[in-house]
């Protein structure tokens, strides 16, 4: 897997953000990682959206045979002069560029089990050790969770690939 930050542009109008990308050379289907955009999160949202440009960075994943069109939407200029990048990062580049714009956050894994523990609370049965580990994310039992560190979904991802392609 190639790993690429991409510049690509950025606007707002009535509210919502729109992004232009870097077309033909960025092919959302070719994308096996990602995006991971700039913006991710809220703190980081505002200091993104406050600057004068009306750009922002996505980092992704490509396939090795992929990167090549990718990596030509570097210097590429739109219709009113917009300049898009992209550039390949070292593994190293990508784990520090994720890890700011992404947090680990709790996810309810399993709906149905969160809110039958919830009533039974709510009623003022005693919970089990299991019932109440599957409330506290910190621990693997499925109910509240929280989402993977972005290093272990990078990591996952290229093992994955890798294995894919009969690689090591």
């Amino acid at each position: 897997m190639i790993l690429l930050k991409m510049r690509i542009k950025r606007s707002s109008t009535g509210g919502s953000t729109h992004y232009d990308y870097p077309v033909p050379f960025y092919d959302a289907y070719k994308v096996i990682f990602g995006p991971y955009y700039e913006s991710g999160l809220e703190e980081v949202a505002k200091e993104v959206r406050d600057r004068a440009d009306d750009d922002e960075f996505i980092i992704i994943g490509v396939d090795e045979d992929d990167a090549p069109n990718f990596l030509k939407a570097n210097g590429h200029k739109d219709g009113e002069g917009f300049e898009f990048s992209c550039v390949e990062l070292s593994q190293a580049e990508m784990e520090e560029l994720g890890s700011k714009w992404t947090k680990q956050q709790e996810k309810i894994t399993d709906n149905e089990k969160v809110t039958r523990i919830l009533a039974k609370s709510a009623r003022g049965v005693a919970l089990t050790q299991e019932e109440k580990d599957a409330l506290d994310p910190e621990k693997s039992e499925v109910g509240i969770n929280l989402t993977k560190h972005f290093k272990t979904e990078l990591s996952e991802a290229i093992s994955a690939h890798n294995a894919k392609k009969g690689k090591k």
